[in-house]
């Protein structure tokens, strides 16, 4: 095992210092010390591994159906020893990628723990911000040099569940995705994240971890395991009856994204003659992301003896698999290749399960598996299955919302910002058309209510001065803080696509409807009884129960409960 001791020493001073400087912080941490008593090493009963694992963007409702095509060991093991809410469901609106790997592991909404999407405007800076972006701890090691040149759990304003593990001074956190928005929220302030690059295929960190890579993951990117699937091709494997039940509506919507092609077979080279920058992109757009990832996780447990501390004290171990949020953007998770993907990890999956647990012990190992949102189907399928149902042109609403506003108020630019689903005014426009904001908010949910597939807009001024306490409103406002949240929250009908271009993908997520808030809730190991429980459930339950489960109920102050009844 590679530890950089005094580097990892003064990083987790410099967390619990910048934490207590917050008075949220400090609360947070009184109540983990005072009402969590940190596990102790002499705490045999303690598991030795805890596990969050989380499907990027997997629905309830295709996890549900895809039950009966399941192998053994994996999803099914879970299912039938572990204590499954088949429907859990996120209490705010934004679904999206980073706000729900944070809820999962924090158990606070959007509102508390400050991740309100993947990126927002902030309007001091005048620039769009992204949710783990940081440049005072740059990307490792990455010539060229990444988009974003720098990652830290920054912006995530309240402790994860691994930071409160880590209070008892022994127990270590990880985490890894193919996202580093996924791995360096699950870390927590405390943790170790690694993530992929799709700039040379390897799993990287930032600074704020390390100042170099261990040793040990320098040998294993020595053989260049990233070139591994350079040139596969990607095709169904699970025979007619898996081609019978999954759907196959007109492929037009479909994207050809870095040369893999709208239709099986899928070939990835990402247009290229030799593994590359397209081709690394393209890789974890397929199955072989996953299997690239679990490959990783394995090699990372084995060099860090995770799940056999010395102590006597469990390690977290936090995986995220964005694959399947990749695929149902470009094919729809109504898919063969959705469908496809989903029980390709089924078997990874299983694969990882027993790796675990060799290494941890037999039943020393208790895991929780989740989504951190759904999936609406894509707008074509709906028509095909008889719904209303179509594409929103983004960039073309804020054009003619901008015209409009102009005419009504004075010449300007009065969209500062559109990051989905949000409308950020321009502070600048609003001085200068001598009106105060709440007038051009309201004129402009006027607008955006009337154009062809919106169901509902929300202005800040509103939620506000008057709050309806509509299930839709109450989504809203639990995602919102401040600083970081729009002016305008836009929610699409239900099978209506919304993005920057109305072609940019072939489905999306992002609204409070049930496609994208309900996803599945597994509780696996001996603290819980097995057992399918058709009850309310929101994923911010997860760290609570997880509490509850060691011995410790949380009852600080969190917008999750503990799942009583789930617990032997």
């Amino acid at each position: 095992m590679f530890v950089i001791a005094s580097d990892r020493r003064e990083r987790s001073n410099l967390f619990f210092n910048r934490l207590l400087r917050r008075p949220a912080g400090l609360l947070a941490m009184t109540f983990f010390s005072l009402v969590f008593p940190a596990p102790t090493p002499a705490a045999e009963e303690k598991p030795a591994l805890i596990v969050f694992i989380v499907i990027d963007g997997l629905p309830a409702r295709q996890f549900t159906a895809a039950l009966n095509f399941f192998g053994e060991g994996g999803f099914r093991r879970l299912i039938e020893d572990g204590a499954w809410i088949p429907a859990a469901r996120y209490r705010y609106a934004s679904t999206v990628t980073a706000p729900g790997h944070a809820t999962l592991v924090t158990g606070q909404q959007p509102a508390r723990h400050g991740v309100v999407g993947n990126e927002w405007y902030d309007s001091r800076a005048g620039r769009i911000v992204y949710s783990t972006e940081d440049g005072e701890y740059p990307i490792l090691d990455e010539l060229p040099k990444p988009r974003r040149s720098g990652a830290s759990p920054r912006n995530l304003m309240r402790p994860a569940f691994g930071d409160w593990l880590k209070t008892n001074g022994y127990s270590r956190v990880f985490a890894a995705s193919m996202k580093d928005r996924a791995a360096v929220i699950m870390a927590g302030q405390g943790g170790t994240a690694y993530f992929y690059s799709a700039v040379s295929g390897r799993f990287i960190s930032s600074a704020y971890y390390m100042q170099d890579f261990p040793p040990w993951l320098k040998n294993y990117h020595a053989s260049k395991i990233q070139d591994r699937w350079f040139g596969k091709y990607w095709n169904p494997e699970f025979g007619e009856k898996f081609w019978e039940h999954a759907a196959q509506p007109p492929r037009e919507q479909h994207m050809d994204s870095r040369g893999l092609g709208k239709q099986f077979p899928h070939r990835v080279t990402g247009r290229l003659s030799a593994p590359g920058a397209s081709y690394y992109a393209a890789l974890a757009r397929t199955p072989y992301a996953d299997e690239y990832l679990a490959d990783f996780v394995k090699r990372l447990v084995r060099e860090e003896d995770l799940g056999q501390n010395p102590a006597g004290v469990p390690d977290v171990l936090a995986v995220s698999f964005s694959a399947h949020d990749y695929i149902n953007h470009h094919y729809g998770p109504e898919s063969l290749e959705s469908l496809d993907h989903l029980l390709r990890l089924d078997r990874i999956l299983a694969d990882l399960l027993k790796f675990l647990e060799q290494e941890a012990g037999t039943g020393k190992v208790i895991a929780v598996l989740s989504a951190d949102h759904g999936f609406a189907e894509t707008p074509e399928y709906c028509t095909w299955t008889g719904r209303p149902a179509g594409r929103i042109d983004g960039v073309k609403l804020v054009k003619r919302l901008n015209r409009h506003l102009a005419r009504k108020f004075g010449n300007g630019i009065y969209i500062a910002a559109w990051t989905y689903p949000e409308l950020s005014l321009s502070d600048r426009a609003i001085e200068r058309s001598g009106r105060g904001p709440r007038q051009i908010e309201m004129e402009a949910q006027r607008f955006i209510a009337q154009w062809d597939g919106i169901e509902k807009v929300y202005s800040q001024t509103a939620i506000e001065e008057a709050p309806d306490d509509s299930a839709f409103e109450n989504a809203v406002r639990a995602g919102r803080y401040p600083g970081r949240s729009g002016n305008l929250f836009l929610v699409p009908r239900e099978c209506w696509f919304m993005l920057n271009a109305p072609k940019q993908m072939a489905a999306n997520h992002g609204t409070p409807h049930a496609c994208d808030a309900e996803v599945p809730l597994i509780f696996w190991g001996q603290p819980f009884k097995p057992g399918r429980y058709d009850m309310t459930a929101d994923p911010a339950d997860a760290v609570p129960t997880l509490a509850a489960a060691l011995g410790a109920k949380n009852e600080m102050e969190s917008d999750g409960r503990a799942l009583d009844a789930l617990l032997n």
